[in-house]
This record gives C-alpha cells, sequence and structure tokens, in this order.
C-alpha cells in the first residue's frame, strides 16, 4: 500500500510494490505528539466528573514499529496484530487504523481495508496521510472492480495532494477500465437481447410447427371420415342390388313354373 517515500503504484494486474517500514515509522513520529495532545485534551475536558480513556502512545509507537518491520518481511498476519494493539494502546490513532487497513488489504480483506482507511480519513487533519488514505480506497476499489468508486477516491486524493503522478495514473487507468466495464456491460446487454429474440423467434417457430402439424392431422382425418361414409353407402347399394336380383330370380321361377303348368294342360 502506498507509505511515505513510496506510492503503491496500480497496474494491470493490480500488483503493488513493497513498502519500507522505516516510512510508517516516520509518519508514527509525525503524529506522536498530535496523539499526546489529544489525550490531554480529552483528559482535561473530562475532568473528576468521567474517568479519561488510558491512551499509551509509547505503546502505541512500539506496536506500530513492530507491525511495520513485520509487514517490510510480509508477515501481514502478523503485522495486523501488531497494528491492532497500537489501536487499542489509542483508539483515535490514525497511523495505527491506517496501517492496519494496508496489512488488511495485503491480506485481500477488501472491506475490511476500505473501512480502516475511511476511519483513518476522520481521525486525522493531515492532508498527507488523508491523500494516501484516499489512494489506497481506491485501490481497494478497484480490486472490487468499482472502477466508478475507485475514480472517485483518486480524484479525493489529487484534491490534497495535486502533485501526486502516481495517485494520477492510477486515476486513468481507473477510467480507462470503467471504460471497458461499460462496454462490456452493453455488449453483453445486446448479445442476452439477441438471445432472448432468438428465443422468441424459435419458440414462436415450434408454435406454428405445431399448428401446421395440428392441422395436419386434421385434414388427414377428414378424408378418412369421408371414405368411411362412402364404403358404408356402396355396401348399402350392394345389399339393395343383391335383394332386387334375388327378387327377380324368384320371379323368373314362378314365370316357368306357370309356363310348365299350361304345357301339361294342353297335353
Amino acid at each position: 500500500m502506498k507509505q511515505i517515500r513510496y506510492i503503491l503504484l496500480v497496474i494491470i494486474l493490480l500488483a503493488f510494490m513493497p513498502i519500507c517500514a522505516q516510512d510508517n515509522q516516520s509518519l508514527a513520529e509525525h503524529h506522536k505528539q498530535q496523539a499526546q495532545a489529544m489525550a490531554q485534551e480529552q483528559q482535561e475536558q473530562s475532568g473528576d466528573e468521567q474517568k479519561p480513556q488510558k491512551v499509551s502512545p509509547k505503546k502505541e509507537r512500539n506496536s506500530v514499529r513492530s507491525g511495520n518491520k513485520l509487514y517490510e518481511k510480509e508477515k501481514y498476519v502478523d503485522s495486523e496484530v501488531e497494528y491492532r494493539r497500537a489501536v487499542d494502546a489509542n483508539p483515535e490513532s490514525a497511523i495505527a487504523t491506517y496501517n492496519l487497513g494496508n496489512s488488511l488489504y495485503r491480506q485481500e480483506k477488501f472491506d475490511d481495508a476500505a473501512k480502516s482507511f475511511e476511519q483513518a480519513l476522520h481521525m486525522t487533519d493531515d492532508k498527507e496521510l488523508q491523500a494516501r488514505s484516499w489512494h489506497n480506497l481506491g485501490n481497494v476499489m478497484m480490486q472490487k472492480q468499482q472502477y466508478a468508486q475507485a475514480i472517485e477516491a483518486y480524484k479525493n486524493s489529487l484534491r490534497l495532494n495535486s502533485a501526486d503522478n502516481d495517485t494520477r495514473y492510477n486515476l486513468r487507468l481507473a477510467q480507462k477500465l470503467l471504460q471497458q466495464q461499460e462496454q462490456q456491460q452493453q455488449e453483453n446487454k445486446q448479445d442476452q437481447q439477441e438471445e432472448q429474440q432468438e428465443e422468441q423467434q424459435q419458440q414462436q417457430q415450434q408454435q406454428q410447427e405445431q399448428k401446421d402439424k395440428q392441422e395436419q392431422q386434421q385434414e388427414q382425418q377428414q378424408p378418412q371420415s369421408g371414405m368411411n361414409k362412402e364404403n358404408a353407402q356402396q355396401i348399402l347399394d350392394a345389399l339393395q342390388q343383391k335383394e332386387r336380383d334375388a327378387q327377380e330370380q324368384v320371379q323368373q321361377h314362378l314365370m316357368q313354373q306357370q309356363n310348365r303348368r299350361k304345357v301339361e294342360k294342353e297335353w
């Protein structure tokens, strides 16, 4: 994360340069007197009516230094422990809270890191520390691919330190990534619309094919029904014709018998 002399530069892979432990130490010294003054002021304001909050600047300073050494060795879990001890020693320590955010960031605990940077912003009036907090908060947003929020964080950092070229570079990178993200979202939206249209066309085609199939089945059933009636009529006609033929045969047989009788009488 970004420290006093070395500023982490967000690149395409979002890799960060190592920081020097001396940086955090010097910043801790820079705020040492401020923390002591704040503790003394709180004690004076509380008076006899309220027990003052115990602040241990020495314990805070030692824990920050220990955390910095561990951080430099990339022992981020152990450095987190030391920074939390520093925060316990002085809950209003902006530098301890800021460094805790760095350690959490290295462990990819991005939500917790963002919370620490935001707290550090409200714990100090030091513009340099505020600028760094905004810068690192922007880095968190970059990791979460929340490029619009990252852009705002980098802009806030530049408002406090306009000479920070690394923050300016990160800002341009975030703007470019946001543009690519919006373009990708637009392409995804178009692809989704095309898929929906294709799906609707397929459904309509299936419905039309089903409708055509039903009509074809109905057309096939109608001739079959006509053939049945025609067959029945043919059978009926055949029966009637057979009956007529039988009647004619009976009549012919009767006539033959009558003719025979006449011949016998004449003899």
